[in-house]
Parts: C-alpha cells; sequence; structure tokens
C-alpha cells in the first residue's frame, strides 16, 4: 500500500482515537461531577447515574437509526443485481457531462448503488450519479476512497422506479462492475456516541429541577480556589481545548468547501455561475 494511502488511514484513525479520548475525558468529569460526587445524597446521585447510562444509551440508539438510516433502504427495494462491463454504455462527454458509464432499461426500484472501480494510484475519486426516474432526472454526488469500502454505497432517493444510471467524472473512470440494492453496512461513531452522550446528558440535567440545582452550582457557584492546582488545570485545559476545535473546525470546513467547490463547478463548467447570476440580476 502506498504511503500516502497509509498517512490517510492513519490521520482517520488517530483523529477517531484522539476525538473519542476528549470526550470520554469529558463524559469522565461529568460522571465524577454529578454521579459521584459526596456533596449530594445518595438519591440524587443515583438520578444523576440513570441520566448518565440513559444518555449514552439513547445515544446509541440514535446512531444506530438516524445517522445510519440508509442501511434500511433496502428494505423497500427491488432484488439486488450486478452489472458489469458488458452491460455499460460508455459516454464520450460532451460540453455538459464528462466521460463515465451509463445503464439502459433497468425499471427497477433502487436505493442503493455500490461503485467497485480502480483508482489507480489515487487517494480518492469524485463522481456525479445522474439517474432517471418516473418524476425527474435527479443528480448525486459523491467521493470515494480506496480505503474506505463503505464510502462505496451510495444511497440515492428516486421518485418511483429508475429507467438508467449514468456515472461521471472529471478524470479517468475504471468501473469494475455496479451493484444495484446492495446492503449499505451499519457503522457504529465512537465520537458520534460520545457528543451525543454530552448533550442529552446535559439536556437530562437541566429538565429536571433537582439535578437544575446542582448543574448550576457546579457552573455557577462552585467556591473558586486561586491557589489550587487542580482547578487552574481544569479551567485552562477547558479553554485550551476550545480553542484546539475551533481551530481544527475552521481550518478543515474551509478546506474541505473550497476543495469540493472548485472541483464541482470544474466538472459542470460553471466556474463563475453564481458572479455572473448576480450580474444578470442587477442589468435586468
Amino acid at each position: 500500500m502506498p504511503r500516502r494511502k497509509k498517512n490517510e488511514i492513519m490521520n482517520g484513525l488517530w483523529l477517531d482515537l484522539g476525538g473519542t479520548i476528549f470526550i470520554g475525558a469529558w463524559l469522565a468529569l461529568l460522571w465524577r461531577m454529578f454521579c459521584r460526587s459526596r456533596q449530594s445524597n445518595p438519591a440524587l446521585r443515583v438520578l444523576c447515574a440513570r441520566f448518565f447510562f440513559g444518555s449514552l444509551l439513547l445515544a446509541l440508539i440514535v446512531d444506530l437509526t438516524l445517522f445510519n438510516w440508509p442501511s434500511y433502504l433496502n428494505l423497500w427495494a427491488d432484488e439486488s443485481a450486478v452489472y458489469d462491463v458488458k452491460d455499460f454504455e460508455i459516454q464520450a462527454g460532451d460540453a455538459e457531462l464528462s466521460p463515465g458509464v451509463k445503464l439502459n432499461a433497468l425499471n427497477r426500484r433502487i436505493t442503493s448503488l455500490y461503485i467497485d472501480l480502480s483508482f489507480h494510484g489515487k487517494d480518492r475519486q469524485r463522481i456525479e450519479i445522474i439517474y432517471k426516474d418516473e418524476a425527474s432526472i435527479q443528480r448525486h454526488r459523491a467521493t470515494l476512497y480506496p480505503f474506505s469500502p463503505r464510502s462505496r454505497h451510495i444511497a440515492i432517493l428516486p421518485h418511483g422506479k429508475v429507467s438508467e444510471i449514468g456515472i461521471y467524472s472529471n478524470t479517468p473512470l475504471q468501473i469494475d462492475n455496479v451493484r444495484i440494492n446492495s446492503a449499505i453496512p451499519v457503522k457504529i461513531f465512537l465520537l458520534r456516541i460520545a457528543i451525543l452522550g454530552v448533550l442529552l446528558f446535559a439536556i437530562c440535567l437541566w429538565m429536571n429541577s433537582k439535578t437544575r440545582e446542582k448543574l448550576r452550582y457546579f457552573l455557577f457557584d462552585y467556591p473558586v480556589d486561586a491557589i489550587c492546582g487542580k482547578q487552574r488545570k481544569l479551567y485552562w485545559s477547558m479553554v485550551f481545548s476550545f480553542i484546539l476545535l475551533c481551530l481544527f473546525t475552521a481550518l478543515t470546513g474551509w478546506a474541505a468547501i473550497e476543495e469540493d467547490k472548485a472541483y464541482f463547478m470544474k466538472l459542470q463548467g460553471v466556474a463563475n455561475a453564481y458572479p455572473s447570476m448576480a450580474d444578470a440580476l442587477l442589468k435586468g
């Protein structure tokens, strides 16, 4: 495996691991403050513990259902099928579309595609899927990664049966086969569960009158000791963690937006679409 792919895989793993440890530390802090604190009666600690574990359980359920909804689309689809090179109609591309392949005469209820393709050393492959259903022609864009088989599962939401599907890209595209209505695997994301657990736990504490008083005490009335090393470390760790989180979110989000915008504008040949639209409106 090339070094670039290995680095990208390791970066993703370290990001998931680091984020999970970060949120897990906050969960441990909440557990110690609200569920194991000796400054409250046993009944209140039991109530906080129920909220704590209940929030994590609800976060797991939400992750399995709401965030994995494409995995359940196949319950309402037709049976799966596989199409290979002999079934493809090669599209040469024109002024509006890049070269690609097309499947005709499908006439099936389709909810997902699995695109098996060759990356030829590239770290990703961006594609545009255009499919025609009973109501209209729809477009779907996706990015596929060689180290992530799940990224090649693409959920689509057509209106009725699909008659044809086209797959295009602005770079050379070699598709080995396309599986229609292939089951999308469920993915459990620990970092997402931890973040949801923190939010739900805070909401539960605030909704209950007894725990709300305790939450208010820890947030506003807890005595501050200027010479207490633990409090100083906790305070500065909170400050630096939020600064790092904001910087990471801003840098990664902006880079992704600029990269995707440049790619898809190049794909459609409309690099100046929005400025030209504004000029057209101003000039009547």
